[in-house]
C-alpha cells in the first residue's frame, strides 16, 4: 500500500486534488474517488491525493456527489472569490529565501488565482441556471451537446421530469478552464457578455495548465518563471473579469439571491447520502 501511496502522491504532485493545497506532506492522505463500500477499488486510478480537511469533508460521498455539494452550497460565490484574492494578496508578502522555492511558491499562488476564477465561473453559472426554468430551457436549446441528443417519443415525458437533473449533471461535468466555451455559455444562456479582450486571461490559463500538469515546465521543457509582479498582474486581470461578470449577473438575474427548490432538494439528498469507507 505504501508503494501505491507514494505513486499517487508523486502523480498528483503532492497536491490535494480537491482544494489544490500543496503544503505540509504530513497532512496529505490518499482518498478513494468511489468509496470501497460503493464498489470502488484500491487501484491507483480510483485514488487521489487529498488534504485531511477535504478528505474529512468528503467523508465517503462519491466524488461527483461531493463536488455537486460544494457547488450547491457556494451561493456566495463572489464573496468566496474575493476572499481567495485577499488571501493571495496577504500570502504574496511572505518572504521566501530560496530562489527555487520562491518560484514554486509564486507558481502556486498564480495557479490559485486561476482556480478561484474557474470556481466562480462554474458556481455562479450552475447556481443561476438551475434556479430558473427559463435558463435551463435556454441551456438545452442553445448548447451543442444537447442538440446532438435524440429522444424516442416514449421517453419525452420522463425526460421533461428529469430535465433539471440532466442539466445539473451536464453542468457539473463541464471543464470550466475553457474560457471560450464558458464565454459562449454565459452569453447564450444568461445574455451576459464577457469583455472583448481575453488574451491575457487565456495566456494565464495556459501557464497554469503547464504549472499543474507539466510540473512548472513549458511544452519544450523550459522552466516557467513566476515572480511577484506576475502573480499581482494575474490577480488584477482576473479580478477585473470577475467584477465585470458579477455586476452583469446582478443586473440581469436574481440567481445570486434566489436558491431554487431543485437545488434545495439536491442538497437534502446529498447531505443524507453517505457511505462508509
Amino acid at each position: 500500500m505504501n508503494n501505491i501511496r507514494n505513486r499517487v502522491l508523486e502523480r498528483d504532485n503532492y497536491t490535494c486534488q480537491y482544494c489544490r493545497y500543496n503544503g505540509d506532506y504530513k497532512v496529505l492522505v490518499i482518498d478513494h474517488i468511489v468509496p470501497k463500500s460503493a464498489g470502488g477499488s484500491s487501484e491507483s486510478d480510483n485514488l487521489v491525493t487529498a488534504c485531511m480537511n477535504c478528505s474529512s469533508m468528503k467523508a465517503s460521498k462519491e466524488l461527483k456527489d461531493y463536488l455537486a455539494y460544494t457547488v450547491y452550497t457556494n451561493t456566495e460565490y463572489y464573496n468566496t472569490f474575493q476572499e481567495s484574492m485577499n488571501n493571495i494578496n496577504t500570502l504574496i508578502q511572505t518572504q521566501v529565501e530560496s530562489s527555487s522555492a520562491r518560484n514554486t511558491f509564486y507558481q502556486l499562488l498564480f495557479s490559485n488565482v486561476i482556480a478561484s476564477m474557474e470556481t466562480y465561473l462554474s458556481d455562479a453559472f450552475i447556481i443561476t441556471v438551475l434556479s430558473k426554468k427559463e435558463y435551463i430551457r435556454k441551456l438545452i436549446e442553445t448548447d451543442p451537446e444537447f442538440k446532438k441528443r435524440k429522444l424516442d417519443l416514449a421517453d419525452i415525458f420522463k425526460s421533461i421530469d428529469d430535465i433539471q437533473d440532466t442539466a445539473s449533471s451536464y453542468l457539473l461535468d463541464i471543464i470550466y478552464h475553457n474560457i471560450w466555451k464558458v464565454k459562449n455559455m454565459y452569453y447564450s444562456v444568461l445574455d451576459i457578455e464577457f469583455p472583448d479582450d481575453l488574451s491575457e486571461i487565456s495566456k494565464a490559463i495556459m501557464v497554469r495548465h503547464d504549472i499543474v500538469h507539466r510540473n512548472g515546465k513549458q511544452k519544450d521543457g523550459k522552466r516557467i518563471e513566476i515572480d511577484k509582479d506576475k502573480v499581482l498582474k494575474c490577480v488584477v486581470d482576473v479580478s477585473t473579469l470577475i467584477r465585470h461578470i458579477d455586476d452583469k449577473l446582478k443586473v440581469s438575474t436574481t440567481g445570486n439571491k434566489y436558491l431554487g427548490d431543485f437545488i434545495k432538494k439536491k442538497l437534502d439528498e446529498l447531505e443524507s447520502k453517505t457511505y462508509e469507507e
